[in-house]
């Protein structure tokens, strides 16, 4: 995770907060990571931004006419493993979401 942990976790809590998504929504959203970061054995790398190939392409298309460099990676490849658990603020009931990228579950009892 590293360097990728924060951006993330900033995309899933902004699909909630901003976009009303519920948390598994949120978590399965295409993810995006600027690479690299703080790792000493790649800091010295050109600058990505790493997009899964499920994000619009004109979205693609537009990072790029804005002198983005952009690395197209798999479907479910965006790096990392999300889970969430949140509270309905009107009902308290706790929902969760676990990521598809990875084996992961969510349970209540």
């Amino acid at each position: 995770g590293g360097d990728g942990q924060p951006q993330w976790n900033m995309q899933a809590i902004v699909a909630m907060l901003d976009a009303g998504m519920d948390a598994q929504a949120a978590i399965e959203m295409p993810r995006w990571t600027s690479w690299p970061g703080t790792d000493p054995s790649t800091i010295d790398n050109p600058f990505e931004l790493r997009i899964e190939d499920r994000i619009n392409p004109d979205v693609v298309a537009e990072l790029e006419s804005r002198g983005h460099h952009v690395r197209i990676v798999g479907g479910w490849a965006g790096g990392g493993a999300s889970q969430i658990i949140a509270r309905d603020p009107e009902t308290g009931v706790l929902i969760g979401g676990t990521d598809a990228r990875v084996e992961g579950n969510v349970l209540g009892f």
